[in-house]
């Protein structure tokens, strides 16, 4: 979810971590985990996505887009049996228009926005740790990430990555393949520009079709 989180909350928080020793990368992991405090997305539909996966028994899923690893957390404590791949490069200059890398660097109080997203790599890596087997973090553009599965490998798929109308209608044509039939293709800021004007221009044809939008 692109959506802000509010560091000023945890300042206090950071200026401890950077006092004295060198912040290391457990700490990052706390700061990540306790910021969720301050986002704003998580009751909008992390239920929502928890309760479709443990209704239809889902035991693989991918999400496009980890950002900070909340919805990864809330995916995999639905159930033992879910193993996740979370697809994110955690590379800054994708959109210009999101705000997510500026949050990020502001929350570890880093000038350079790309150090900052190391770091969060990093810190997710870390807090999905305790999944063991059941997690994977790729750090891996979209596309690329879609070239190591086999069509219908995937139960459910989750879209929630470059959120520019050419990056959502690659990231649709790459990964609607990757689900098995009568499994979930699903993703969240319909209302955002890139994707209402993709979704309202197109449409996904059935599986017995070219799968193109």
């Amino acid at each position: 979810m692109r959506r802000a989180c509010d560091p000023a909350i945890f300042w206090g928080t950071l200026l401890w971590l950077n006092r004295g020793a060198s912040v290391t990368q457990q700490d990052d992991a706390t700061l990540v985990r306790q910021s969720i405090a301050a986002c704003n997305w998580p009751d909008a539909y992390y239920g929502v996505v928890r309760y479709l996966a443990n209704q239809m028994k889902a035991k693989t899923v991918a999400e496009i887009g980890v950002a900070y690893g909340y919805h990864a957390e809330n995916i995999l404590d639905t159930s033992d049996f879910i193993y996740y791949d979370g697809i994110d490069p955690y590379q800054v200059g994708y959109d210009p228009s999101d705000i997510f890398v500026s949050d990020v660097a502001k929350l570890f109080g880093e000038a350079d926005p790309q150090r900052a997203m190391d770091r969060l790599y990093a810190a997710v890596k870390a807090n999905l740790a305790k999944y063991h087997q059941r997690a994977y973090l790729r750090r891996s553009s979209s596309l690329d990430a879609a070239k190591e599965f086999p069509d219908g490998f995937f139960d459910l798929v989750f879209i929630d990555g470059n959120h520019t109308q050419v990056a959502v209608k690659a990231d649709l044509l790459a990964w609607w393949p990757k689900v098995r039939p009568e499994g979930l293709f699903c993703g969240d800021d319909y209302l955002w520009p890139g994707l209402k004007k993709c979704s309202m221009t197109s449409r996904l044809r059935s599986r017995s079709s070219s799968n193109s939008l």
